[in-house]
């Protein structure tokens, strides 16, 4: 299974990505910034001509340059993916010189952008892969604010992105952010310089404020940031419902846990319950998981002392679920995963 993790900026990607590297500690991790096999941000997008003649300008950090270069053999000609902004360097203009060669921000149209997004992805062959927003956020982003695709226009490309990837192993973990104008306010507060300058916010305000979607439509301030994140919410979560509704699960930004996730779960729990269904869920925000699968209960809760002994008879709970006997008990990752069978 892959996984890729969405959600506005400030629901907690980067979070949700670091508990889920936890447990799946032999998955490739891409994080935003890095060489990435479906996405382009903060990388520099070359042809080999234009890559050649950037290392000609900068000789006196080609190594670096080409340490944080990959390759990617496509039928009509190579390109060359450069990690610019990982490379630290006081050469003037260069960081500034490499943005030129990104693919986002109107830098190339429409029709050149979505073949380079779908080109890639249907050339992916990843397994066992978490992506932080490679999916929605940097896309979105570009298709509202600088092609400014209506919502219809932008679920389309997305149908046409979902048959392109249909025989991958793909879940979308969306973070929604309940209280958007809180999340913004945390995150200009955190985001700061060691002066305490807001350096994310002004950075922000600059980008919605000079793009066209924003100059368009009046969009200034804080109070503009939040109508622009309210609305890709909006639409994320009706692309969600619309084209990938077998491969998302939306989750409160700030009120989830990963250990009651099906996906999450040890292999023995999964085998035995795989594809079957369930008639109770959470009970507790945090504390603790039940679930009724027919006759079997499984309970899942943070590890405590008292452990549980196969074969040990349980009462039922406050009248909702039957007495029943352990069969079985494991813990992973300081939860403890316990199936008990009724008793008839």
């Amino acid at each position: 299974m892959n996984y890729f993790i969405e959600g506005i900026q400030g629901a907690g990607k980067s979070t949700l990505v670091g508990k889920i590297s936890e447990i799946y500690y032999d998955y490739h991790v891409f994080r935003e910034g890095d060489y990435n096999p479906v996405e382009l941000a903060w990388c520099a997008y070359m042809k080999r001509d234009q890559y050649y003649a950037m290392l000609k300008e900068f000789q006196e950090i080609i190594d670096e340059i080409k340490k944080h270069t990959t390759i990617e053999h496509r039928k009509d000609e190579d390109r060359y993916v450069v990690t610019y902004t990982q490379i630290l360097t006081d050469i003037p203009g260069f960081h500034k010189d490499l943005e030129q060669y990104e693919i986002y921000n109107g830098r190339v149209d429409r029709a050149a952008f979505e073949e380079t997004i779908l080109s890639r992805f249907s050339a992916w062959d990843g397994e066992n892969q978490i992506f932080e927003c490679s999916i929605f956020q940097n896309i979105i982003e570009n298709q509202i604010l600088f092609f400014e695709m209506t919502d219809d226009e932008i679920v389309d490309f997305y149908r046409k992105l979902k048959d392109v990837i249909k025989e991958k192993d793909v879940k979308i973990l969306y973070l929604e952010a309940e209280n958007i104008s809180e999340t913004i306010d945390i995150i200009r507060k955190e985001r700061v310089d060691d002066k305490g300058n807001e350096i994310w916010f002004q950075l922000m305000m600059g980008f919605l404020e000079d793009c066209p979607y924003g100059r368009n439509h009046g969009l200034t301030g804080f109070d503009g940031l939040v109508k622009h994140l309210e609305h890709r919410t909006v639409l994320e979560l009706r692309i969600l419902r619309e084209v990938f509704p077998e491969n998302s699960i939306v989750l409160k930004s700030k009120d989830y846990n990963i250990h009651y996730l099906d996906d999450f779960f040890p292999d023995k729990i999964k085998e035995m319950f795989d594809g079957k269904e369930y008639t109770a869920g959470a009970i507790g925000k945090s504390q603790s998981m039940v679930r009724i699968y027919g006759d079997l209960v499984l309970k899942v809760e943070k590890e405590c002392e008292t452990v549980p002994l196969m074969g040990e008879d349980k009462p039922g709970l406050d009248g909702k679920f039957p007495a029943s006997k352990v069969i079985y008990t494991e813990v992973c990752d300081g939860y403890r995963y316990t199936v008990e069978q009724a008793s008839l």
